[in-house]
């Protein structure tokens, strides 16, 4: 069997009626032979095009203009288009990135794409943000579309850092439950009850030097520079303490599969995201919110980096990529990479490096901050 003939798509057509620990028993023994064919090979690997811009994204490829001007419904509905608005209602500059950047995303071994991400400018900060999508690409493109339309009127004031992470935290939670009020049917039913998505933001104010993330589930943002990690996101999964009790609390469970991951009723991997409505009601169809099994809540973070010497970088990815390379490994490799490679060509090596084990679809955007 040849890595260039094997069919990858057995990864993810598998039956979805089938009883969750059936079908990843079957996807553990499909990934197992895959594993063995790539490490036969490894030498002889030639990955695939990366998808990536440099600094600029135009209005077609991210529809970064395409913002809505209200918090009407429409403007939260996934399957409508959103209301567009004038660049300079929001004063979103796309154009003069402050800090240098790269992007690479790729579809991997999964047979569809549902990784989404963004990069703006609005005011003095620039914004990074990747949205893994999961049961579908809905909430993780609308979470592109629309995340600047959230962040914007939080992004045009001046405050403390704890009252802006207030903020950003509250923006959040109502996001998600407006997007379930406003995608229910009048049947009490809802469009896209299983789809859900990620979300991990990294705001960076490039006159004052500090920042923040948002994260919702197991995508990352990590800062670090050529000695250390400075920060690093955490997972949300299943099997944390903090959060079992929250989904235990909900009346759902949590199993292992076979590969070791816990997951909620045998199938949600992460214990937070934007949408997945089906773990968010309760026996009366009603909005739980953040006492759901799986819950909007967002770790918010703060750092300051104005004291900071020398090149200090990040990186935002969505979990295929840490899948294949941990963070320390991605720093690790960054690190060497860096002494004399640019930002693209560092950007490629981690993504090639990560492809080798992982099965996921891969986004890593990687920053240049200081």
């Amino acid at each position: 069997m040849d890595i260039n003939t094997f069919d990858e798509n057995q990864l993810v057509t598998l039956p979805a009626n089938l009883y969750p620990n059936i079908r990843w028993q079957l996807n553990k023994n499909i990934k197992t032979i895959l594993y063995s064919i790539i490490k036969k090979q490894i030498n002889n690997i030639d990955i695939f095009s990366l998808e990536h811009s440099m600094n600029n994204y135009n209005d077609n490829g991210y529809n970064i203009n395409n913002v809505a001007n209200s918090n009407s419904d429409n403007g939260y509905n996934i399957n409508n288009n959103v209301a567009s608005s004038n660049n300079n209602d929001i004063n979103i500059n796309n154009e003069k990135y402050k800090a240098e950047h790269y992007s690479c995303q790729l579809q991997g071994r999964r047979q569809y794409m549902e990784d989404a991400h963004i990069i703006f400018c609005i005011n003095d900060w620039n914004v990074y943000a990747v949205f893994d999508g999961h049961g579908g690409d809905s909430i993780s493109e609308w979470l592109r579309e629309n995340i600047s339309k959230m962040l914007w009127p939080i992004l045009s004031i001046e405050t403390s850092p704890n009252v802006m992470m207030n903020m950003l935290k509250k923006t959040i939670i109502r996001m998600d439950k407006n997007l379930f009020y406003t995608n229910k049917k009048p049947s009490g039913t809802f469009t896209g009850l299983e789809e859900g998505s990620t979300l991990i933001v990294l705001l960076f104010n490039t006159i004052k030097k500090h920042a923040y993330t948002i994260n919702i589930g197991d995508s990352s943002a990590c800062i670090f520079k050529s000695d250390a990690i400075v920060f690093c996101t955490k997972d949300h999964k299943p099997n944390d303490p903090i959060e079992k009790n929250r989904i235990l609390q909900s009346n759902h469970k949590v199993y292992f599969d076979g590969w070791g991951s816990a997951r909620i009723d045998g199938s949600l991997a992460v214990s937070r995201a934007i949408g997945d409505f089906y773990f968010k009601i309760d026996n009366n169809d009603d909005y739980m919110g953040i006492y759901s099994a799986v819950s909007p809540e967002p770790d918010i973070q703060f750092i300051d980096l104005s004291a900071e010497s020398g090149n200090v970088y990040a990186y935002v990815c969505s979990d295929g990529v840490t899948d294949g390379l941990p963070h320390a490994n991605i720093v690790k490799e960054a690190n060497i990479a860096l002494e004399k490679e640019t930002l693209k060509n560092v950007c490629e090596i981690i993504m090639n490096k990560a492809y080798i084990l992982s099965m996921d679809n891969m986004t890593l955007i990687l920053i240049k901050l200081l």
